[in-house]
């Protein structure tokens, strides 16, 4: 590759190459001139100051071409830019290999076999059935029934006798108000107003609930609205117990009764 130094050692060599080329040339002439003295001694010093001012001529003027080959300026810009250009590296690019990537191979993962059992099925076991034995069919044996068949007489009952043997429908519902007034009044004839109750000034109404069987006991006895006083529930309670027995009723009957407490 050509430098900026190397060009202008170029263009400064080529002027200096002239000169010397020159300089032999007059030496040259010197020598032949020298031969000749003789022959023309009359025309030799025109001849050497016409050369000498040549040579001197030619010093001036490379010269002149060696200080304007020194100047930056006057070097052609086409040279420059080329040796510009040729200085550039040229940039290589090396293909950098990747690392190799590990590949991992998973284990497989071992299943185990579970053996399955198969259920023992129900074999259902079949008993034979015992082997009958014909039977024999025996003769009918007749018999004779030598007895007369009495004589049943039909008896006829009126249907006025079996009604009235009954009671009505309507003489049950009289006999079962009647025994429900009997009842409140056996009720309220126990009925005895609770000492504390009184002092403490408790006043209210108990509705009980209870059964009458038919001989007439007294069963499932509850307080059904409160009177909001315990003491006065509780001595409804004790009112009903204190009653039982009660008299036969016509059947056997339910009643909601209620008890009231109040001072006079």
């Amino acid at each position: 590759m050509f430098s900026t130094s190397n060009i202008m050692t170029m263009h400064t060599e080529q002027p200096i190459r002239n000169l010397t080329i020159l300089r032999q040339s007059a030496t040259l002439q010197q020598v032949s001139l020298s031969g000749t003295k003789q022959r023309y001694r009359g025309g030799l010093l025109p001849l050497t100051l016409f050369i000498a001012a040549i040579l001197h001529l030619a010093i001036f003027y490379i010269v002149d071409l060696r200080l304007n080959s020194t100047k930056p300026s006057s070097m052609p810009a086409d040279m420059i830019s080329v040796d510009v250009i040729k200085k550039r590296k040229s940039v290589v690019s090396i293909p950098v290999k990747a690392p190799p990537v590990k590949v991992v191979k998973q284990k497989p993962i071992p299943v185990k076999k579970v053996a399955v059992k198969p259920e023992p099925t129900a074999v259902a076991e079949v008993i034979p059935e015992p082997a009958t034995e014909p039977v024999e069919e025996q003769p009918s044996e007749e018999v004779h029934i030598d007895s007369a068949i009495p004589d049943y007489s039909v008896v006829s009952v009126s249907h006025e006798e079996v009604v009235a043997d009954l009671p009505s429908v309507e003489n049950l519902a009289i006999l079962k108000d009647v025994y429900r007034e009997k009842v409140r009044n056996i009720i309220s004839s126990n009925k005895k107003y609770p000492v504390k109750a009184r002092r403490r000034d408790m006043q209210g109404s108990v509705t009980v609930a209870f059964n009458v069987e038919s001989d007439g006991l007294i069963s499932n006895g509850v307080v059904v609205v409160t009177s909001g006083f315990n003491l006065l529930d509780k001595s409804a309670l004790q009112i009903l117990a204190k009653s039982s027995p009660l008299p036969e009723p016509p059947e056997a009957m339910d009643f909601i009764l209620p008890i009231s407490f109040r001072l006079n």
